[in-house]
């Protein structure tokens, strides 16, 4: 599990770099500026829409769970008042 958060890390630094060497050397014919900032760029998007789907995700886990504790204490308190 380290290796890949660390793994994540690396990458996210490595997109972040890319945008910044694509950023400072823009000129007319530098193609690996270009193609670097392109590179960072998309993984930095890619990466934030990575982040508000896990967010979507975890707040539909969230309310389905709560939902269905909600529907077992019903029963179960169903049940203790048909034991009283």
């Amino acid at each position: 599990m380290k290796f890949s958060a660390l793994g994540f890390f690396l990458v996210r630094r490595l997109a972040d770099e890319c945008c910044k060497y694509g950023a400072e050397n823009q000129k007319e014919n530098n193609y690996v500026a270009r193609a670097v900032l392109q590179f960072g760029a998309s993984h930095n998007f890619m990466e934030n829409e990575k982040e508000t789907l896990v967010g979507v995700l975890n707040d539909q886990v969230i309310l389905f769970t709560d939902s269905n504790n909600s529907k077992a204490n019903l029963l179960n308190g169903g049940d203790e008042c048909r034991n009283a």
